[in-house]
């Protein structure tokens, strides 16, 4: 019914993935809790809802997903080190990576988006994501002197960026403009990587969570406008058929409930019956 310009198919495709991701933990989620469900009714002291990776998950497979695609001996040997690394606090005994909660940073920085009427910085967001209760009420209330995290590599991070960014940019904050290399290459180097999952970014898109722009605009933003444009096109061709779908819907919805009404009333007799025989 709806067709593009060949040229988006790129956008199209960046947008339909993110879909996918967020679909992709929601389904698994499910499936997680399904099996949690199947072990405590079996006797097992799974806690209620729970949605994590528990002891004997691999004997609970949950209708519709392949025995030999559940719980594998690598996927097991990944969550056991995953629970070890969690529970490996840092300098001050903290143990907290984040307070982004299960939502995605990117999905952060949407809902800031939104809540700011204008798009955060990547302080903004790390703020959100990293930021102890009362630091976040006292930021987003204007006052960022003496800000605490949630824990001292949450700091350590920030600071480097900051730092980094003063180094190339020059000490005037309101001339950075938020950089998703720089952001890289010093959690990579704080680490001593060269490569690897980056802190502060978890699933998302690098690119999207710092900047705002994702990964496959990123490098044409910056040659030229015309990308920026073609999005904002984009979006609003996407809002259009939106509008269209939901039209669609409530003239449909109408259309049946007339059916209906039609439906349940009884019928007149003719005008003129037919005479007996």
């Amino acid at each position: 019914m709806y067709r593009w310009n060949s040229l988006e198919n790129s956008n199209i495709f960046d947008a339909f993935k993110c879909v996918l991701k967020d679909r992709y933990k929601d389904r698994m989620k499910r499936i997680r809790i399904k099996s949690g469900e199947m072990a405590r009714n079996d006797g097992k002291p799974v806690p209620l809802g729970h949605c994590t990776y528990y002891e004997g998950m691999h004997d609970y497979c949950p209708g519709r997903v392949p025995e030999n695609h559940w719980s594998t001996d690598k996927w097991r040997k990944n969550s056991k080190i995953a629970q070890q690394n969690r529970k490996v606090a840092d300098a001050n005994g903290s143990t907290a990576r984040h307070t982004a909660g299960s939502i995605g940073f990117d999905e952060h920085r949407n809902n800031l988006e939104k809540v700011l009427g204008k798009p955060p910085t990547q302080f903004d967001v790390f703020m959100k994501t990293h930021g102890t209760a009362k630091a976040k009420k006292r930021y987003f209330a204007g006052d960022h002197e003496n800000l605490e995290y949630c824990s001292l590599t949450a700091k350590e991070a920030q600071e480097m960026y900051l730092q980094e960014m003063a180094k190339k940019h020059g000490e005037d904050s309101s001339n950075h403009k938020d950089d998703a290399r720089v952001w890289e290459e010093i959690q990579l180097r704080r680490k001593g990587k060269k490569k690897g999952d980056i802190y502060g970014i978890g699933a998302s898109d690098i690119h999207f969570v710092i900047t705002g722009t994702p990964s496959s605009q990123s490098t044409q933003s910056t040659q030229s406008d015309s990308t920026q444009q073609e999005v904002d096109r984009l979006r609003a061709q996407v809002s259009t058929m939106e509008q269209q779908q939901q039209q669609m819907k409530e003239q449909m919805e109408r259309v049946m409930r007339m059916v209906n009404m039609s439906g349940n009333q009884p019928r007149a007799p003719p005008d003129n019956p037919p005479e007996d025989n």
